[in-house]
C-alpha cells in the first residue's frame, strides 16, 4: 500500500469489516458515490454497507476476495421474467458476467469486464431471442498521491479512449467532487467537467 488510501480500521468506526471502496479510489468510510449530470440529475454510482461492503446490483451476485480481504471479482448472474395478466411468461432476461480487479502496489490497475445479455420476447407466436456479448478492460495510472491521471478504456475492439484527468475540488476526506477530464480517441480530443457528491457514514 502506498499509504495514501484508506485500509486500516479506525477506532470511530469499530464495526467497519471491509473497506471496498478502495476498489473504486475511494477515501474514508463512504456510504454512496452519486455522479452528477450537467442538467443537475444524478444517479448513484457505488454505495456501500455500514460495515464498509460493496452494496451489489442483485442478489445471486457473488463477490470474490483476496487473502487482504479485497476485491478480486465480482460475479453476476441475473433473470428478469416479465408475465402477464394470467400468469404466462412473455418476456425474460439474463445477464452474465464477471467483473475482475487487479491490484498493485495497494491500488487497482486494471478493471475488466466479460458479460452475456439475452433477451427472450414470447408475446408472439414465434420466440424472439436477441443477444449481446460484450467484453470491455480500463487500466489506470496514478501519481504519488493516488490519484488516477490516466485511464486506458477498450472494449476489445482496435481503438481504445484515453483520458487524462486534471483535478479541481476534493472534499474534507481527501476524495475529489470536481475534475476536468480529456478525452482522446480516433484523433478527436474532447473534454468535460466530472463532477460528483459523496457521503460518507458518521
Amino acid at each position: 500500500n502506498n499509504g495514501n488510501i484508506d485500509t486500516i480500521p479506525t477506532h470511530s468506526h469499530p464495526t467497519r469489516k471491509y473497506y471496498d471502496a478502495i476498489n473504486f479510489n475511494l477515501k474514508g468510510h463512504v456510504k454512496e458515490v452519486r455522479e452528477i449530470y450537467e442538467d443537475s440529475t444524478s444517479y448513484t454510482k457505488e454505495e456501500f454497507n455500514p460495515d464498509g461492503s460493496l452494496v451489489v446490483s442483485g442478489e445471486a451476485d457473488v463477490i470474490v476476495r483476496d487473502e487482504n480481504n479485497r476485491i478480486t471479482e465480482i460475479i453476476g448472474d441475473h433473470t428478469t421474467i416479465s408475465k402477464n395478466y394470467n400468469g404466462q411468461i412473455y418476456a425474460k432476461i439474463s445477464y452474465t458476467g464477471s467483473r475482475v480487479f487487479t491490484w498493485k502496489n495497494g491500488l487497482v490497475v486494471a478493471d475488466e469486464e466479460n458479460w452475456e445479455y439475452i433477451e427472450e420476447n414470447t408475446s408472439g407466436s414465434n420466440t424472439e431471442q436477441i443477444g449481446q456479448v460484450g467484453h470491455d478492460i480500463c487500466y489506470y495510472e496514478y501519481n504519488q498521491d493516488g490519484l488516477i491521471v490516466k485511464s486506458c478504456w477498450s472494449n476489445g475492439g482496435n481503438n481504445a479512449e484515453y483520458y487524462i484527468y486534471n483535478y479541481i475540488k476534493f472534499d474534507a476526506h481527501g476524495n475529489w467532487t470536481k475534475r476536468k477530464a480529456i478525452c482522446s480517441f480516433n484523433d478527436t480530443i474532447n473534454s468535460s467537467i466530472e463532477e460528483r457528491v459523496i457521503s460518507y457514514y458518521e
